[in-house]
């Protein structure tokens, strides 16, 4: 019986394709980014080929070297806080 990737493996894939769309949008190659961030450039492959989870000091420079918020780096979506008008929270 075959396994699949675990859910921290999708978690790095993801967050790697994201880091791969936003530094390409952003015209950066790997090597540029890396050197933004302070890290080499096989760092930026590895974290975009899901293999080497980015620490949050590396979110927070990649964040600001491709100038977007982490819920866009994370791909994390706000969704709107429900009111007490609406029932929650009494």
């Amino acid at each position: 019986m075959a396994h699949g990737p675990s859910e921290a493996a999708w978690i790095s894939l993801g967050l790697g394709g994201r880091v791969k769309r936003l530094r390409e949008a952003a015209g950066m190659s790997q090597e540029a980014l890396g050197e933004h961030v302070g890290c080499h450039r096989n760092t930026i492959w590895s974290i975009e080929a899901g293999r080497f989870p980015p620490t949050i000091g590396t979110l927070e420079s990649m964040c600001r070297a491709l100038d977007v918020t982490p819920n866009d780096l994370l791909g994390w979506v706000e969704s709107p806080t429900p009111s007490r008008k609406e029932g929650v929270g009494g």
